[in-house]
């Protein structure tokens, strides 16, 4: 077993934080938060890629197409597709790397 405490990290001097939680089998899970308005550029992730918002609502524009994602929802994102973040409330995402 393995128990993570997760805290609120961001604030206005710091708006984004990024933060690897654990690594197995060549896996990562990795804690993201931002302020509402605070954005990730254009990237690709490398690997296979789940997206699980805990907290907020975030715009992922991935390939050109916008979509907008909750606490509600599950994004899966392929290797090589390009994409890019804003926060549209404050937000927590954990993003699952999955090689």
């Amino acid at each position: 077993m393995n128990y993570i405490k997760t805290e609120w990290k961001v604030s206005e001097n710091e708006p984004k934080n990024m933060q690897k939680l654990l690594s197995f089998n060549e896996n990562q899970l990795i804690q993201i938060q931002l302020l509402a308005g605070k954005e990730i550029s254009t990237h690709k992730a490398g690997t296979d890629a789940l997206i699980i918002v805990r907290k907020g609502k975030v715009q992922f524009t991935v390939e050109g197409k916008e979509i907008v994602i909750t606490n509600h929802d599950i994004l899966y994102l392929e290797p090589d597709e390009n994409h890019s973040i804003i926060a549209l409330e404050d937000t927590e995402l954990l993003l699952v790397k999955i090689r």
